[in-house]
Formats: structure tokens, sequence, C-alpha cells
């Protein structure tokens, strides 16, 4: 489905997560093609991308939030403002599923209406040592009424996808709220009696 003009191709998107679940290797893959095995705690960063969806040129800013509790207060506010917001947990760690119930409580409380929400199981390509299982992660999103996608930042495994998926259901959700576009019509003249 195409958008039209006067839909906006400027697209804010969050993740968020327990520490140590992969969320900035996740950013830098998609955004320069990097992948590093040292983690260091993030507070808060910005990163952006232009990529093509549906024929239209996209600007995506890319909010990249701590997994350690002490800076959840922070992620309010960035929730409510963002287009399109990614629970990300990965599948080796069960204590960062069960985490996802509070975290998306806290994103219910602060989302838009007009914003769109995507599971993601990461650290896809260390399915040996998996913890959660697939059909656990898809049953849970299923009962949240959330789409839900596996990845690995490592491997590049559903990376784009996951990006992709996501801008494209902010377009089908801004396209469904978008006021009817008035039509040009031929150049009548009106009389005023």
């Amino acid at each position: 489905m195409a958008c039209p003009a006067n839909i906006s191709d400027d697209y804010q998107v969050i993740l968020i997560g327990a520490a140590s679940v992969g969320k900035t290797c996740i950013i830098k893959k998609w955004t320069i093609n990097e992948f590093s095995d040292e983690y260091i705690p993030t507070k808060y960063s910005t990163d952006h991308k232009e990529i093509e969806v549906r024929s239209r040129k996209c600007k995506v800013e890319i909010l990249d939030t701590a997994g350690l509790s002490q800076y959840w207060g922070m992620r309010d506010n960035m929730i409510r403002q963002a287009d399109g917001i990614m629970i990300v947990f990965s599948i080796t760690d069960e204590g960062s599923f069960e985490m996802l119930k509070e975290l998306h409580q806290q994103v219910e409380r602060n989302i838009s209406e007009s914003s769109c929400v995507l599971l993601v199981g990461n650290k896809h390509d260390l399915s040996e040592t998996r913890k959660v299982t697939y059909d656990s992660a898809w049953s849970f999103s299923e009962h949240l009424g959330l789409d839900y996608i596996e990845t690995s930042a490592r491997v590049g495994h559903n990376i784009v996808e996951a990006f992709v998926h996501l801008i494209e259901a902010i377009m089908d959700k801004r396209l469904q709220n978008a006021p009817p576009q008035r039509t040009q019509t031929k150049n009548t003249k009106c009389r005023v009696m």
C-alpha cells in the first residue's frame, strides 16, 4: 500500500530491554554494519539511518536506552515520543525474557496511540545455548498482540527485516490515521446568488 505525500517519512524508533541483550549491537549492525563482543553499558545514545521502504526514502532516528534498572525512568518520555518501539530480550537469558511483562507494562503506560511495538528475541546465532524457546516467545507475543522476530546482531540475521517490518507497521498506522487527501477538481466556478 503506497503512502500519500502528506504522510511523514521521518521515524523515531526506540529499543528497550534488559542490560546485555544486544540493543546497541542491533543498532550498530543496522546503521554501520559492525558488531562488537565488548559490553559497554549504555545510558542513552542516538543513531540515524536513511532507508528506502515501499519506494519512499525514510529517515530513521534510533534511540538506544539503558538496560540497567536505575535508568528506566528516562525511558517514559522517549516511549511517549517514539513512533516505533522494539522490546528486546536475549533468547539465551531467561531473566531478560521474564522482564518483558514489566517492560511491556511500561510501554503500555506511555505509548502513543499511533505507535507500533515489535518484540525482538536477539542472539539467534547462539541457539545452541537457548534458554527461551521460540514457542514460548511466540506465545508471549501473541498474548500481548505483538509481532515477534528473532535476530542476531553478530551475523546480521533479520536485523534489516526487523527495522523494515516496524517501519512498514508505522506507515500502515499513519495511513489509517491520516486525514483524507483533498482531490483536485476541474477548474469550476462557484456562483453565489
